[in-house]
């Protein structure tokens, strides 16, 4: 009887040294092509990743490539000796990502390029625009990456997410998701930042269960307007429908806080689009593409206005803070020749956008130095 049991339990210890070995060898295997992020492992910066894409989308040079350093952002690897360049980390959502933008199209890479040349000095510029973040993700990524690298100027182009988290009427839920997430601390969330297998299994985890989509790396579709049929009866005062512009300012104020006891240059871009205030869009359907039931049937001119508003808080809130913005909507024309879809730049609007906000700097720099 004894014997028996001892044979089940070299049996069983056999195969728990076997798991662990497996589990260590798949850990060390995964690491090697897939480094573990620098940063929370909930925000999606992946070291050294490069991705191909094909596209058919208006106005892109395909195929284009994305890839991120050693931090996890677009652009080059940061430079060594830190504190001789002038250091500018973009923050923002998909409109900053420049997703399907090849490395030399996206516009903080642009940005990068006519600072150099034009101020003959060092710049660095990393992309830190991560798709589908509203300001309650800049309000982290400035928590768990800019006050640990401290750059001298941070840009952040914001607006349209957090338009589209009253749109969708998924008002602040992943939001709330988000925060859960960053706010777990203590065992379990030191071992997810440090097993790279834990954090594939997560993934998959995503992508099975959840249904998180998955970008394809051919992409064949362009946003192409439709005849709104039947418009949404909305209230005269359009922000009634706007329940996230409160968040929005809160998290606006708090970045300008953090900021500020920080030292760290910010500036401020309100969100381009393709939209206007005009007769083509009055009876254009303005569809959200990753949600597939609409909260709101609106025309491409209702939009305008209901962008226009976030834009304006953001101007205001400025402001009242005495912060730098930029008004970016405004220098950037309202057509196709600029946009892929309603928001997110092709190559020659995303050129464009560089060279609007190097110009910008290139203006208050000058400014600073006849003081």
């Amino acid at each position: 009887m004894k014997k028996t049991i001892k044979i089940r339990i070299f049996k069983i210890s056999l195969i728990i040294i076997f798991v662990l070995l497996f589990l260590i060898c798949s850990e060390f295997i995964l690491r090697k092509f897939s480094p573990l992020p620098i940063f929370s492992p909930y925000l999606d910066y992946p070291p050294y990743k490069i991705i191909s894409f094909k596209s058919n989308l208006n106005g892109i040079t395909s195929p284009t490539t994305f890839s991120t350093n050693k931090w996890g952002f677009r652009g080059i690897d940061p430079p060594k000796d830190w504190d001789n360049y002038h250091t500018i980390i973009t923050i923002g959502g998909s409109t900053t990502q420049c997703l399907f933008l090849d490395d030399s199209k996206a516009w903080p890479f642009i940005l990068e390029k006519e600072l150099t040349e034009k101020k003959n000095s060092k710049f660095w510029v990393g992309n830190a625009g991560i798709d589908g973040h509203s300001s309650t993700g800049h309000l982290f990524v400035m928590k768990e990456v800019i006050l640990k690298i401290k750059p001298k100027t941070v840009i952040m182009l914001v607006g349209t997410n957090d338009l589209a988290c009253s749109l969708t009427g998924e008002i602040y839920k992943p939001e709330k998701i988000f925060l859960k997430k960053l706010n777990k601390k203590g065992i379990c969330y030191f071992l997810f930042s440090n097993l790279k297998i834990l954090q594939i299994l997560n993934l998959w985890k995503e992508i099975v269960f959840n249904r998180n989509v998955v970008i394809s790396k051919e992409v064949d579709w362009n946003f192409i307007p439709k005849k709104l049929e039947t418009e949404t009866l909305l209230p005269e005062d359009l922000r009634k429908i706007l329940p996230s512009l409160k968040t929005f300012r809160l998290n606006i104020e708090d970045i300008i806080q953090l900021s500020k006891e920080n030292n760290i240059r910010i500036i401020f871009l309100t969100q381009p689009s393709v939209y206007s205030d005009n007769k083509f869009w009055l009876n254009k359907e303005t569809p959200i593409f990753w949600i597939p039931k609409q909260k709101y049937h609106i025309s491409g001119n209702t939009k305008f206005k209901l962008l226009t508003i976030f834009n304006n808080e953001l101007i205001k809130i400025c402001k009242e803070n005495n912060v730098e913005h930029f008004d970016l909507a405004s220098n950037i024309p309202h057509n196709f020749e600029y946009f892929y879809d309603d928001v997110h730049f092709n190559d020659k609007g995303s050129i464009l956008v560089g060279k609007e906000v190097a110009n910008y700097m290139i203006k208050t720099m000058e400014k600073t130095d006849t003081k």
